[in-house]
């Protein structure tokens, strides 16, 4: 009984740890998310990176549409799933920092299956409620957002294991607890489940950067550290998937920043200095990109 007792507290301890700690990021989406959903993907609301077609055109056609990207995105996290294990009305899929469930809630519809979106952001969570059930989408009641940490997921969405799917597209950067996350994904997936994963992968350590690039990336947006591609591989495979596909795409990840920056820069033009905040740090993201300082990582994992 005392080594139950115990084992309770240690949790208990843990996670007022990882609150404690990632309350920052919590702070700053639930203070910036009614700015994103203004501004980032007009068409669906995401908060993701998006894909483009053409990038040799990129400098003399400016103005490709941020919103076909997006979408592009969104299908390519739809592919590497089903790739490794084809989606179904019997899919239990979840999304580890949904945001506001855009690619979710399309999954969910085009299968008809279950989905759980899980986000820190108490705001971001309103948002995926209030915009996937204004489309008509969740009112079979198979699409569920919750709020919690990616660090603790397995205690936070471990009443809809086993699942059979699991994504996150830019999200578990913000994770203090990366091992944690990763570890807790793999006990909630079945045995053959699928795993997709983009995300921002630093090319050299935050201490290399210069004062003002490092403000950009990481402190305007309280992310403490991020893993390298070598370090995303590693903890992947040693959390119990074989890697099935993995590959950096920097060219889409600044030209998607490079389209942003006007865009934000037009809202700014009214007097909000928020926007031009955002301005600042998507023209610092270009840069890290450009610099060869940051990178966007995709990784498609199934369980062993």
């Amino acid at each position: 009984m005392t080594t139950q007792v115990q084992s309770v507290t240690d949790r208990q301890a843990i996670s007022s740890g990882i609150d404690a700690v990632e309350a920052p990021v919590r702070a700053f989406f639930d203070q910036y998310a009614d700015y994103y959903e203004r501004s980032w993907d007009m068409r669906e609301h995401g908060l993701s990176v998006g894909m483009f077609e053409n990038y040799a055109e990129a400098d003399a056609e400016p103005g490709q549409d941020l919103e076909d990207a997006y979408q592009r995105s969104r299908e390519h996290v739809v592919d590497l799933l089903q790739r490794i294990r084809p989606l179904g009305a019997n899919s239990r899929v979840l999304d580890v920092c949904c945001g506001t469930g855009a690619t979710l809630s399309q999954i969910a519809e085009r299968y008809a299956c279950m989905g759980l979106g899980v986000d820190i952001s108490s705001a971001q969570i309103r948002h995926a409620k209030r915009l996937r059930n204004q489309c008509g989408k969740g009112g079979c009641g198979q699409l569920v957002f919750k709020e919690g940490s990616a660090s603790m997921i397995s205690a936070v969405a471990g009443d809809t294991a086993p699942l059979t799917h699991v994504f996150s597209q830019e999200g578990l950067l913000f994770a203090h607890d990366k091992r944690g996350a990763m570890q807790g994904i793999c006990d909630l997936l079945e045995v053959g489940g699928a795993l997709v994963i983009s995300d921002f992968v630093p090319q050299m350590s935050k201490q290399e950067l210069d004062a003002s690039l490092r403000a950009r990336v990481y402190e305007d947006v309280k992310w403490a550290a991020g893993l390298s591609f070598g370090q995303y591989l590693a903890l992947i495979n040693r959390s119990g998937f074989e890697v099935v596909q993995a590959e950096l795409r920097p060219v889409d990840m600044r030209m998607t920043y490079q389209e942003l920056v006007p865009r934000t820069r037009a809202l700014a033009a009214a007097g909000d200095e928020t926007y031009a905040f955002l301005a600042r740090r998507y023209a610092g993201i270009v840069r890290a990109v450009d610099d060869g300082a940051l990178s966007w990582g995709w990784f498609a994992a199934r369980k062993r």
